[in-house]
């Protein structure tokens, strides 16, 4: 209140509301979980699968190179 009794024009907030920044900040941790997430498993996907074919194809070459081994062995 001024002192000449004239009332102070009510304040008006000039910006973003809270909810509005509460709910972009949620929006933002959202996204950049479900992103986290799926770059934690793409990475382990194909972590997995390179790991089952790198023993798929180890175990068809072993007999294989042993194989050679003996054979190798044996002409020396």
């Amino acid at each position: 209140m001024r002192t000449d009794g004239v009332r102070d024009p009510k304040r008006v907030p000039i910006g973003i509301p809270s909810t509005a920044i509460i709910i972009i900040i949620t929006a933002i941790t959202a996204i950049t979980t479900i992103t986290a997430i799926t770059a934690i498993t793409t990475i382990t996907a194909i972590t997995a699968i390179t790991a089952i074919t790198a023993r798929y194809l180890f175990h068809r070459t072993e007999p294989r190179m042993l194989h050679l081994e003996r054979i190798a062995h044996r002409s020396q």
